[in-house]
């Protein structure tokens, strides 16, 4: 069974940023190999008059949202450990993952976690028939568990 119904990557490209590549960073973060993921662009205002453009996409390949977690686990095994070791705390009620992959990273063709601000957030939604958490592990927070393991014992 899929552990997410989605990733949501989301990223920002600046003014003195390429485009170009900041969207091959987020497809290559995505594990879109093919370049068929849906990019969706939204022009804003920085606070200083800057642009930005607000770069995001939904990953709904099972099998990619799986290669994300694998390329993290092999690119940054630290990183992932701290994930595994995080997940209660990368949660929110709604039942949706949090993470945020270095950019210039995955514009190298490497997933690890952001240091910094400069990131791509990745939100990954559960698969679950609860629409929100308790306080107990539910059967999403098992699944999750059970996938991160599944990586972790491949990756070693």
């Amino acid at each position: 069974m899929a552990t997410f119904h989605y990733l949501h990557l989301r990223t920002f490209a600046h003014a003195t940023e390429d485009a170009g590549k900041v969207r091959e960073a987020l497809r290559r973060a995505a594990q879109d190999d093919a370049g068929k993921l849906a990019l969706e662009e939204t022009p804003v205002e920085g606070a200083n008059g800057n642009r930005i453009v607000i770069v995001e996409a939904e990953q709904r390949s099972s099998p990619a949202a799986k290669r994300l977690f694998e390329a993290l686990a092999r690119d940054d095994p630290a990183g992932f450990a701290r994930v595994v070791a995080e997940q209660r705390r990368r949660l929110d009620e709604h039942l949706n993952f949090h993470l945020r992959l270095d950019k210039q990273e995955a514009y190298a063709g490497r997933v690890v976690l952001a240091p910094g601000e400069d990131a791509i957030t990745v939100r990954g939604k559960l698969r679950s028939f609860e629409p929100k958490r308790s306080g107990n592990p539910g059967a999403a927070e098992a699944d999750l568990d059970a996938f991160l393991q599944g990586i972790a014992r491949r990756a070693s």
